[in-house]
Parts: structure tokens; sequence; C-alpha cells
């Protein structure tokens, strides 16, 4: 059997659990020559209250785009 891979996908918490699945796709990507693509997801607050302001939403997804990108430079 002849496996071929060609991109090798990882999601990510930045947790300790998602740390060690991370250094196992990078090893895993290596061996076979493929792609690694980091997937870390946002999640955006919602409104339970109509007493509870609105957040930023542009403002909230800017600071967790960003803070993403520096822990994600500092894991690769």
């Amino acid at each position: 059997m002849n496996l071929a891979f060609k991109t090798v996908v990882v999601a990510t918490d930045f947790s300790e659990q998602s740390e060690l699945a991370l250094e196992y796709a990078r090893v895993f990507a290596k061996r076979f020559g493929a792609n690694l693509r980091v997937l870390h997801v946002v999640e955006i607050p919602v409104v339970v209250s109509a007493e509870v302001p609105l957040p930023d939403v542009a403002e909230f997804a800017d600071r967790a785009v960003a803070s993403a990108k520096k822990t994600l430079a500092g894991t690769l």
C-alpha cells in the first residue's frame, strides 16, 4: 500500500494536549512530505440579554486573531 498525503491539518486550542497533537502532526507531515496546516477557532461572544452591552465584535475578532498569530508563531 502506497500512502501519500499532500496536507496534514491539526486543530489547536493552545492546551498542553493540543501541543502534543501539533508535534505529532509536524513529524507526520515531514515524514510524508506534506504541508502542515494549523487551525485555531475563536468563538465570538453572543448577546444573551438585552441588559448586557454588545461587545465590539470586529475589535474582539482583531484581538483574538492577533493573539492566535502570536501564539502560533511561537509554536511553529
